[in-house]
């Protein structure tokens, strides 16, 4: 089976879709954002589908997104929701699809700072985050090749991943 993609973890608001993009742009491939994909398919960010169908019903349909983009034949940076690493389908299509799986990492206090109001995000508080990454963290670090402080620059995250990425 072919592993074509790059896939970028972690929590909400610490830089996925934001280092993806430069990493997909850098490396000519396409970038499958998570929060992009939601929006297109459904006309409403997490945090509105969040609130009229409720969070289990948006994980579920995160992990569908997450599942289809890493089925795809396609290579592609894929940064799917941080919800993704309670779904052990998405998380062996992880694994068995991802070249290279990166883990970005941030304190929950930066995390909470980079979420503003009306963002497309859920919101969460920084203790709810701390939580939440608490119960996810051994899994993404368990699938991860390499792991990375979120608080650098995105640029410099990137150059991070190319440098260990064969194109």
């Amino acid at each position: 089976m072919q592993r074509p993609h790059v896939t970028i973890l972690g929590m909400q608001g610490v830089g996925k879709s934001t280092v993806g993009h430069i990493v997909a742009e850098r490396a000519g491939l396409e970038h499958l954002d998570g929060d992009a994909a939601l929006t297109a398919l459904t006309g409403k960010t997490a945090g509105e589908l969040a609130a009229a169908e409720g969070v289990p019903a948006l994980h579920e349909l995160e992990a569908e997104l997450a599942s289809a983009a890493l089925e795809s034949d396609e290579p592609a940076v894929v940064t799917p929701a941080a919800s993704v690493l309670d779904n052990e389908t998405v998380i062996d299509l992880i694994r068995r699809r991802s070249r290279l799986v990166v883990v970005l990492e941030a304190e929950s206090s930066v995390l909470a700072s980079r979420v503003e109001p009306d963002d497309h995000r859920r919101e969460m508080t920084a203790n709810e985050l701390a939580r939440r990454w608490a119960t996810r963290r051994p899994t993404a670090v368990s699938i991860a090749d390499l792991l990375l402080d979120a608080t650098n620059e995105p640029t410099s995250l990137a150059e991070s991943i190319a440098s260990i990425r064969s194109c």
